[in-house]
C-alpha cells in the first residue's frame, strides 16, 4: 500500500511540474499573440498593489519597482506596535476563559501563573 502512495505522489509531482512549465509557455504564447509582451518591464511578476519607484536594476538592467528599506522598516514597526497589544489581549482573554470554564482547577495547576483565583472560583460548584 505504501508503494502505491509513493507512486501516486511521484506521479502528481511530475504532473504538477510539467503543468506549470506548460502553463508558463502558454502564457508567453498568448502574450506574444495579443501583442502585449514587452522586455522593458517584466509586468508578469509585479503585484498590482505594490507601490514603489521604477528603478533600473544593477543586475539585470531591467526596470523594477523598488521600495526603500527605511519605509519598509517603518511599516514593520507600525505593524509590530499594533499587533502586540492585540496578541496580549487575546492571551489574557484565553487565560480568563480557561479559568472561568474550570480548565485550571486541577491540582497540577496550583502553582501556575495562569491561574486567577477569583475567576477559577466561579467554575467550582457552590
Amino acid at each position: 500500500m505504501k508503494l502505491l502512495f509513493f507512486i501516486y505522489a511521484m506521479a502528481v509531482t511530475l504532473w504538477a511540474t510539467l503543468y506549470i512549465l506548460r502553463w508558463e509557455s502558454r502564457c508567453s504564447e498568448i502574450a506574444i499573440w495579443w501583442d502585449n509582451y514587452t522586455n522593458e518591464y517584466d509586468l508578469d511578476n509585479i503585484r498590482p498593489e505594490f507601490k514603489g519607484a521604477w528603478v533600473r536594476s544593477k543586475i539585470t538592467g531591467k526596470y523594477e519597482q523598488y521600495y526603500p528599506n527605511n519605509s519598509r522598516l517603518l511599516r514593520y514597526l507600525v505593524t509590530v506596535i499594533l499587533s502586540l497589544p492585540m496578541l496580549l489581549i487575546s492571551v489574557i482573554a484565553m487565560t480568563c476563559y480557561m479559568n472561568i470554564t474550570g480548565v485550571l482547577l486541577s491540582k497540577s495547576s496550583q502553582g501556575s501563573i495562569l491561574k486567577i483565583n477569583i475567576l477559577s472560583n466561579l467554575a467550582e460548584e457552590g
